[in-house]
C-alpha cells in the first residue's frame, strides 16, 4: 500500500466529497492512477467518518465545497440527476461490453435516450407567447374541428 501523493489525496477528497463510495474511488484510482488503495486508506480522507476525523483542515475545506457543490445545484438524490445515471450507464456498459453484449447494447440505448433528452419534461410555453403547446399540426386540427372558441 503506497503513501498518496497529493495530487492523489485532492483527488480522493474531492471524490469522496460528491458522494462516491469507498470502492468507486478505489476502482477510480486504480483507472486514473494505476494504484492499488486499500479502502481503509481511502477512508482516512472522509473527515465524515472517525477514521477521517484527523484529515488536514484544507483537505476537510475541499471536502466541503465538493459536497456542497454537489448538493446547491442539484437534489440530494443521486438518480435524479442525469450526469449520475450518465456514469451508471458507463459502467454498466464497460461491465458487460465484451460479457453480455445484448445488456451493453441496451444500456447504450438508455444513455443515447438519456443524453438526448427522451426523458426530460416538454417546457410549458410561455404565457407571453400563447398559444396551446401543442404541435402546428395539431393545432390546426382543433381549430378545423372547434373554431377559435378552443384557443
Amino acid at each position: 500500500m503506497a503513501a498518496f501523493t497529493e495530487q492523489q489525496k485532492l483527488f480522493v477528497v474531492e471524490h469522496l466529497g460528491a458522494f462516491h463510495s469507498l470502492t468507486q474511488v478505489q476502482e477510480l484510482l486504480q483507472k486514473v492512477f494505476g494504484l492499488q488503495a486499500s479502502l481503509q486508506q481511502i477512508q482516512r480522507y472522509d473527515p465524515t467518518t472517525a477514521a477521517g476525523a484527523t484529515l488536514r483542515p484544507e483537505l476537510k475545506a475541499l471536502f466541503e465545497r465538493a459536497r456542497n457543490a454537489m448538493i446547491e445545484g442539484q437534489q440530494d438524490v443521486a438518480i435524479a440527476h442525469r450526469q449520475w445515471r450518465l456514469r451508471e450507464l458507463q459502467g454498466i456498459f464497460e461491465f458487460y461490453s465484451r460479457k453480455a453484449p445484448l445488456i451493453a447494447l441496451r444500456a447504450l440505448e438508455q444513455a443515447a435516450k438519456e443524453d438526448g433528452g427522451a426523458y426530460v419534461r416538454p417546457q410549458e410555453p410561455d404565457d407571453d407567447q400563447g398559444g396551446s403547446g401543442l404541435p402546428e399540426h395539431m393545432e390546426q386540427a382543433v381549430t378545423t374541428v372547434y373554431g377559435d372558441a378552443a384557443s
